[in-house]
């Protein structure tokens, strides 16, 4: 992917969109090999007894298909599966179901995700370092939204989340903060803390431990 002057982060996710309605998975399946999805996958997760469709790559794919385009994986699915016949009409297919998607998803553990994303994350950083640079400078942004949690006593604990005047809520919620490429659109790294804790000190001491470790690069 070639970038210009003129390169935004919602510029960048169209032209995403664009590629894999035009290309389908090829391109996208040069930066994330099938390999590297076992291999991770083995890291991290317990080898399932029987053959299942809903492998974790196709999981992973399916989210990355709502997030560019769907406003949920029920639409995802559909539209996904509506695709599927229009170009194989002769082939003997059964959908795979909303409840069975999101069954499979729930196995994956937080810590496939995240060896996934050390993945994407190093490769980018070697294959476009100058584009992370201004006048020798590297530029980012870091921002940060809240996000609902599921009901649960010990996850509301553990996130906190909203008060007023009439005490706590029962509503658990979390502090999604992201380092993000300013010419580029990555996500260079992101954090989820605790609802009370502020943008900065969410990502203090994660971005001092990656940069030391040679992770990401150092913040100039």
């Amino acid at each position: 992917m070639k970038y210009t002057d003129n390169v935004y982060i919602g510029n960048v996710h169209r032209k995403a969109l664009g590629l894999f309605c035009q290309h389908g998975l090829t391109i996208f399946r040069n930066i994330l090999e099938p390999l590297e999805f076992k291999r991770v996958a083995n890291e991290t997760i317990e080898k399932p007894k029987r053959q299942r469709i809903l492998i974790p790559e196709v999981i992973v794919w399916l989210m990355m298909l709502a997030s560019l385009e769907c406003s949920s994986m029920a639409n995802a699915l559909s539209e996904f599966w509506e695709a599927i016949r229009l170009n194989f009409a002769d082939m003997p297919l059964k959908a795979v179901s909303p409840a069975a998607f999101c069954n499979a998803r729930s196995k994956l553990p937080i810590e496939f995700f995240c060896k996934l994303f050390e993945v994407l994350r190093g490769r980018f950083l070697e294959k476009f370092p100058a584009m992370l640079e201004w006048k020798g400078y590297q530029v980012y942004a870091v921002d940060g939204t809240v996000e609902d949690l599921p009901p649960s006593k010990e996850i509301l604990k553990e996130f906190g989340g909203p008060s007023n005047q009439k005490g706590q809520s029962k509503k658990a919620q979390a502090r999604l903060v992201a380092v993000i490429s300013v010419f580029t659109g990555f996500c260079i790294d992101f954090v989820i803390a605790p609802y009370k804790s502020s943008v900065m000190s969410s990502l203090k001491c994660r971005i001092v431990y990656n940069v030391a470790a040679g992770l990401v690069p150092a913040f100039s």
